[in-house]
Protein backbone atom coordinates (compact mmCIF):
# COMPACT_ATOMS: atom_id res chain seq x y z
CA UNK A 1 0.00 0.00 0.00
CA UNK A 2 2.79 2.30 0.65
CA UNK A 3 3.73 2.61 -3.11
CA UNK A 4 0.11 3.38 -3.64
CA UNK A 5 0.31 6.62 -1.29
CA UNK A 6 0.79 9.79 -3.43
CA UNK A 7 -0.64 8.43 -6.48
CA UNK A 8 -4.11 7.53 -4.95
CA UNK A 9 -6.22 9.64 -3.18
CA UNK A 10 -7.46 6.42 -1.36
CA UNK A 11 -4.89 4.13 -1.35
CA UNK A 12 -6.43 1.48 1.12
CA UNK A 13 -9.67 1.62 -1.38
CA UNK A 14 -7.01 1.18 -4.31
CA UNK A 15 -5.96 -1.70 -2.94
CA UNK A 16 -9.12 -3.15 -2.30
CA UNK A 17 -10.16 -2.97 -5.55
CA UNK A 18 -6.97 -4.64 -6.94
CA UNK A 19 -7.55 -7.13 -4.50
CA UNK A 20 -10.91 -7.79 -6.05
CA UNK A 21 -9.56 -8.14 -9.03
CA UNK A 22 -6.51 -10.21 -8.96
CA UNK A 23 -8.24 -12.53 -6.38
CA UNK A 24 -5.03 -11.86 -4.02
CA UNK A 25 -3.10 -13.52 -7.24
CA UNK A 26 0.50 -12.43 -6.10
CA UNK A 27 1.99 -12.13 -9.28
CA UNK A 28 -1.57 -10.38 -10.81
CA UNK A 29 -1.68 -7.82 -7.53
CA UNK A 30 1.97 -6.77 -8.31
CA UNK A 31 1.43 -6.62 -11.96
CA UNK A 32 -1.86 -4.20 -11.52
CA UNK A 33 -0.26 -2.31 -8.53
CA UNK A 34 3.07 -1.50 -10.99
CA UNK A 35 0.60 -0.27 -13.56
CA UNK A 36 -1.36 1.67 -11.34
CA UNK A 37 2.35 3.36 -10.15
CA UNK A 38 3.24 3.50 -13.97
CA UNK A 39 -0.04 5.24 -14.89
CA UNK A 40 1.57 8.38 -13.67
CA UNK A 41 -1.80 10.10 -13.19
CA UNK A 42 -3.59 10.70 -9.48
CA UNK A 43 -6.11 7.91 -8.91
CA UNK A 44 -9.45 9.51 -7.80
CA UNK A 45 -12.31 7.21 -8.04
CA UNK A 46 -10.36 3.42 -7.47
CA UNK A 47 -13.20 1.82 -8.69
CA UNK A 48 -13.33 3.27 -11.92
CA UNK A 49 -9.70 3.78 -12.81
CA UNK A 50 -8.30 0.80 -11.00
CA UNK A 51 -11.08 -1.23 -13.67
CA UNK A 52 -9.97 0.63 -16.29
CA UNK A 53 -6.44 0.61 -16.40
CA UNK A 54 -6.95 -3.55 -15.41
CA UNK A 55 -9.34 -4.03 -19.08
CA UNK A 56 -6.59 -1.68 -21.07
CA UNK A 57 -3.64 -3.36 -19.67
CA UNK A 58 -4.03 -6.78 -19.31
CA UNK A 59 -7.58 -7.97 -20.32
CA UNK A 60 -7.65 -6.20 -23.41
CA UNK A 61 -5.37 -7.59 -26.46
CA UNK A 62 -4.05 -10.09 -23.56
CA UNK A 63 -1.41 -11.86 -25.69
CA UNK A 64 0.13 -9.24 -27.13
CA UNK A 65 0.33 -7.97 -23.74
CA UNK A 66 1.14 -10.65 -21.86
CA UNK A 67 4.99 -9.56 -21.60
CA UNK A 68 5.75 -12.07 -18.80
CA UNK A 69 3.22 -14.78 -20.32
CA UNK A 70 1.44 -15.56 -17.39
CA UNK A 71 -2.12 -15.88 -18.81
CA UNK A 72 -0.52 -17.52 -21.95
CA UNK A 73 1.12 -19.87 -19.57
CA UNK A 74 -2.40 -21.00 -18.10
CA UNK A 75 -4.33 -20.95 -21.50
CA UNK A 76 -1.74 -23.29 -23.29
CA UNK A 77 -2.79 -25.81 -19.70
CA UNK A 78 -6.24 -25.97 -20.21
CA UNK A 79 -6.24 -25.90 -23.79
CA UNK A 80 -4.05 -28.70 -24.33
CA UNK A 81 -4.86 -31.16 -26.80
CA UNK A 82 -5.35 -33.86 -24.65
CA UNK A 83 -8.14 -36.94 -23.94
CA UNK A 84 -9.43 -34.74 -20.82
CA UNK A 85 -10.01 -31.41 -22.95
CA UNK A 86 -13.44 -31.77 -23.34
CA UNK A 87 -14.03 -32.42 -19.75
CA UNK A 88 -11.70 -30.19 -18.50
CA UNK A 89 -13.48 -27.22 -20.29
CA UNK A 90 -16.70 -28.17 -19.83
CA UNK A 91 -15.74 -28.39 -16.04
CA UNK A 92 -14.48 -24.84 -16.18
CA UNK A 93 -17.95 -23.58 -18.44
CA UNK A 94 -19.75 -24.71 -14.70
CA UNK A 95 -16.98 -22.83 -12.75
CA UNK A 96 -17.75 -19.52 -14.61
CA UNK A 97 -21.72 -20.32 -14.43
CA UNK A 98 -21.23 -21.13 -10.54
CA UNK A 99 -18.90 -18.65 -9.72
CA UNK A 100 -20.68 -17.14 -6.75
CA UNK A 101 -21.38 -20.41 -5.44
CA UNK A 102 -18.44 -22.17 -6.02
CA UNK A 103 -18.26 -25.92 -7.12
CA UNK A 104 -17.43 -28.55 -4.46
CA UNK A 105 -13.54 -29.10 -4.36
CA UNK A 106 -13.23 -32.60 -5.88
CA UNK A 107 -9.84 -34.81 -6.44
CA UNK A 108 -10.98 -34.91 -10.47
CA UNK A 109 -8.02 -34.89 -12.87
CA UNK A 110 -9.45 -31.83 -14.23
CA UNK A 111 -10.37 -30.19 -11.07
CA UNK A 112 -6.81 -30.55 -10.24
CA UNK A 113 -5.24 -29.46 -13.70
CA UNK A 114 -7.66 -26.11 -13.12
CA UNK A 115 -6.23 -25.41 -9.31
CA UNK A 116 -2.80 -26.45 -11.16
CA UNK A 117 -2.71 -24.10 -13.72
CA UNK A 118 -3.94 -21.37 -11.34
CA UNK A 119 -7.08 -20.62 -12.86
CA UNK A 120 -9.32 -22.11 -10.36
CA UNK A 121 -8.48 -21.32 -6.35
CA UNK A 122 -9.56 -24.07 -3.83
CA UNK A 123 -11.25 -22.09 -0.67
CA UNK A 124 -13.08 -23.75 2.14
CA UNK A 125 -14.17 -26.75 0.07
CA UNK A 126 -15.42 -25.25 -2.77
CA UNK A 127 -13.46 -24.39 -6.42
CA UNK A 128 -13.98 -21.07 -7.88
CA UNK A 129 -11.93 -19.26 -10.59
CA UNK A 130 -8.87 -17.72 -8.85
CA UNK A 131 -9.93 -13.79 -9.93
CA UNK A 132 -12.18 -11.54 -12.51
CA UNK A 133 -9.25 -11.22 -14.82
CA UNK A 134 -9.07 -14.66 -15.34
CA UNK A 135 -12.66 -15.17 -15.51
CA UNK A 136 -12.69 -12.04 -18.16
CA UNK A 137 -9.76 -13.66 -20.08
CA UNK A 138 -11.27 -17.23 -20.48
CA UNK A 139 -14.29 -16.27 -20.99
CA UNK A 140 -17.17 -18.13 -21.54
CA UNK A 141 -17.53 -17.29 -25.33
CA UNK A 142 -13.59 -18.61 -25.43
CA UNK A 143 -14.75 -21.71 -24.00
CA UNK A 144 -17.40 -22.77 -25.80
CA UNK A 145 -15.42 -21.59 -29.53
CA UNK A 146 -13.04 -24.30 -28.10
CA UNK A 147 -15.01 -27.19 -27.20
Amino acid sequence: MDGLVGICQQPEVALQEVWTWTGGQPFLTQKVCKLLIENRELIVNPPVEVEEIIKSKIINNWEAQDVLEHLSTIRDRIFRKDQRIVRRLGLYQQFLQDNQTGIVAEHSWEQIELRCSGLVVKRDNKSTVASPIYSQVFHKKLIAEEL
